[in-house]
């Protein structure tokens, strides 16, 4: 679980990704060996892809966590993204963890991604961080 928040968290603040962005990513849309995570338009805001560019820490965040990811085995995924299908689909670059007789291995909801963000939050000392503060934090810096 710590690999999937530090991935997900420098993720999001070191490339300026949407909470829905972020939570749609599949494994294929990040390139480590160019260090770029591909936004595409069905999951961009607007419908306009882009591509972002991952510093070297952030770059190693992925590979560390992509290295453990708990995956579904059902096969390949037949859903378009953004439908409530592509929950199970088994390229989801963030996924649940297993616990209590759950094997995990499902697409994150915004729930858990938001969840994720508030404990990692009060963790480091911020109270009421939200995923949007983490793409504010990257307008910021740019």
């Amino acid at each position: 679980m710590e690999l999937r928040d530090r991935a997900l968290i420098m993720l999001m603040t070191g490339s300026g990704l949407r909470h829905k962005e972020a939570q749609l990513l599949d494994t294929d849309d990040i390139d480590l060996t160019r260090q770029t995570v591909t936004i595409r338009a069905a999951t961009a805001k607007f419908s306009k892809a882009r591509v972002a560019v991952l510093d070297d820490d952030t770059a190693d965040a992925l590979d560390r966590w992509l290295r453990v990811r708990p995956a579904q085995s059902d096969g390949a995924c037949t859903c378009s993204r953004g439908e409530k299908a592509a929950l199970t689909c088994p390229q989801a670059l963030f996924t649940t963890m297993p616990r209590r007789g759950n094997r995990g291995g499902t697409r994150i909801s915004y729930d858990t991604l938001a969840l994720i963000v508030r404990e990692r939050g009060k963790k480091a000392g911020i109270d009421d961080l939200h995923p949007h503060v983490l793409r504010h934090t990257w307008a910021s810096a740019v």
